[in-house]
């Protein structure tokens, strides 16, 4: 993980979407389907951060459920899990005036996708010329 961009938003709740969102790419992915990515990119006054795995993605449907309270999906059976992390992960998101949502991966998988207020830049102010 290469470093990432700041956000206006606590630390214990940036720790809580993170954990969340590789935590369930951990469980839903087997581990021979390559390492899990996670990344971000600029878009105007919010930073989207990424989580991307390369296993057997979601379908449309329950791209429209994913982060609903208490849903698993169709590879949940037999591994252990609530279904409240990313539930979580939305919650947190819109209450720091985010959003949560779910890209279909090129060539298979799941980007689980978070966008954030970026952290204010505090700089000097440069004089006006003369």
């Amino acid at each position: 993980v290469e470093d990432l961009p700041a956000t206006w938003v606590p630390e214990t709740l940036v720790y809580q979407l993170f954990s969340n969102l590789i935590n369930n790419a951990r469980h839903y992915v087997p581990i021979e389907c390559g390492a899990i990515e996670v990344g971000s990119w600029d878009e105007n006054s919010k930073i989207i951060y990424f989580v991307r795995d390369h296993g057997p993605g979601v379908s449309y449907k329950e791209s429209q459920e994913i982060f609903d309270i208490f849903y698993r999906g169709k590879t949940s059976k037999g591994r252990k899990g609530t279904g409240v992390g990313l539930a979580i992960v939305r919650k947190i998101a819109l209450r720091c005036q985010g959003e949560a949502w779910v890209e279909q991966t090129p060539d298979g998988g799941a980007t689980l996708c978070v966008s954030l207020p970026k952290a204010p830049t505090f700089g000097v102010a440069s004089s006006p010329t003369t």
